[in-house]
């Protein structure tokens, strides 16, 4: 089903799992809204997905090569603009995990996505050239001019859907 339009009746669900696709939606902020819409009064939303860090250089530059490696990524959002779409949907947040690190084979990496090998190639050029501060934060292990591996980051984020109050 369409994530930003589920095929769902209102107060269908106890809980709503996302795990490593949002970062895939064209409208997150439309899917979050669905979520409240299917969750029962009290029902629970949890979010496990790529997450940008907060500083605006690394979260272009997560973005710019996730994109790069799969263009059918749209965004990694950071830990404040997910709250600021879950709250806005009327959900309370009760957790919100620190960012974990993923480590990366580059060339496993690279290759699930079939990436065509001239593209591979100007992805790791383009890694080898990144600043200091980006090579740092992202972890990236490289050996004889060759990247073997970058760090991705993940969040975990758990909204829950207010109880309505029943009248007597």
């Amino acid at each position: 089903a369409d994530a930003e339009s589920l095929p769902f009746a209102d107060a269908t669900f106890d809980i709503v799992t996302a795990r490593i696709a949002p970062h895939h939606f064209a409208d997150p902020q439309a899917f979050v809204r669905e979520t409240s819409r299917v969750l029962v009064s009290g029902g629970l939303f949890l979010l496990d997905d790529n997450m940008a860090p907060e500083d605006a250089e690394l979260d272009a530059f997560m973005n710019r090569f996730e994109q790069w490696r799969d263009p059918s990524h749209v965004r990694a959002y950071t830990q404040t603009e997910w709250i600021r779409m879950i709250e806005h949907a009327g959900l309370a947040i009760e957790l919100v995990d620190p960012l974990y690190p993923k480590r990366y084979e580059f060339d496993a990496w690279t290759g699930r996505m079939r990436m065509p090998e001239p593209e591979r190639r100007a992805l790791e050029r383009w890694l080898l050239a990144a600043p200091a501060r980006c090579k740092d934060f992202f972890q990236l292990k490289v050996q004889d001019e060759s990247v073997k591996s970058i760090v991705g980051y993940f969040g975990i984020i758990k909204g829950r859907k207010q109880v309505s109050k029943e009248r007597p």
